[in-house]
Order: C-alpha cells, then structure tokens, then sequence
C-alpha cells in the first residue's frame, strides 16, 4: 500500500466534491445492503476519484483496469502501475489509498486487506446496462476467492452504482 504524501496537483474538482461523492456513496450502499461497492467501469472510477486514466488491453498483455472499492471505512484504489512513478493516480485523485496489482485477480487480495468480512456482499456492474471493466473470466475469478475465502458475495449492485 501507498499512501498519499500531498494534494494532487490536477484534480478535477475540490476535495469537498471527493468526499461528498464517497459519502454519498456509502449511504446508498446502506440503502441497498452492501458492506463495499468495486467499481471497475472507466466512468464509475472517474467519477468516484477524479482519475484520468485510459485502460489499454491487448491479446497478449491484458492492462487491469482501475479498481475502486469503497468500503464503510476505506476508499482505495487499486491499479497496475509502478507506484514510483503513478504520476496519473497521485497527481489527478484524492484518493489517499493505492493499491498496486499485477493482476486484475489480486483485487480480491485487495478487498480481504481492506476489511471485506465474512458474508459482505460487494456490489458491482453487473445489471442490465452495466458495463464491468473487469475481464468475465478474471471477474469469476475473484467472485470465487471471494467465497471461497472470505464467504462474502459479489452481487450486482448496479441500483447503488
């Protein structure tokens, strides 16, 4: 883990806007029963952390996408990049919480380190018009350890999204 060491240089809106988004955030994820919410779609990232980021994927070399989860007492974001130099997460984002992956499965390493318990369920893209940044088969894979690890659920929280 990174922590932020100063405010960004380039955000796209105040700190005040950050925190009130994350607030807001976590009241609908108390409306709809979620314990974490795991944005992964372009879109959701940026307007939950003010990232300007593009994924770029090939055949050979999938690039994990940009992953936010927002728990009750944590907001990290979690990215492939050298965490030396993520001019981009650092410079652009108040998050204050960096996570670094090799792999878009190490996210679910990511959701046990910050407090994802036994049967939480996480919300993500999953309904109809969702759109998840995360690749099917990387996606079952981290639903699996989820469960198998941890016994929490990741479920479609597309209403809270």
């Amino acid at each position: 883990m990174v922590k932020r060491k100063a405010p960004p240089s380039y955000p796209d809106f105040p700190r005040s806007e950050y925190e009130w988004r994350i607030e807001r955030a976590r009241r609908v994820m108390e409306d709809s029963e979620l314990e974490a919410l795991m944005l992964t779609q372009n879109t959701h990232v940026y307007y939950a952390t003010g990232i300007q980021s593009v994924g770029i994927c090939r055949p050979d070399h999938p690039f994990p996408q940009p992953t936010v989860l927002i728990t009750r007492e944590n907001v990290v974001l979690a990215r492939r990049a050298n965490p030396e130099t993520d001019v981009i997460g650092h410079e652009t984002t108040w998050i204050d919480d960096f996570e670094y992956i090799r792999s878009e499965t190490d996210i679910a390493d990511v959701l046990k380190k910050y407090g994802v318990r036994r049967g939480d369920r996480i919300g993500t893209e999953l309904g109809p018009g969702m759109r998840n940044g995360i690749t099917p088969h990387n996606l079952e894979i981290i639903r699996r350890r989820a469960w198998d690890e941890l016994s929490a659920q990741i479920v479609d929280g597309s209403t809270a999204i």
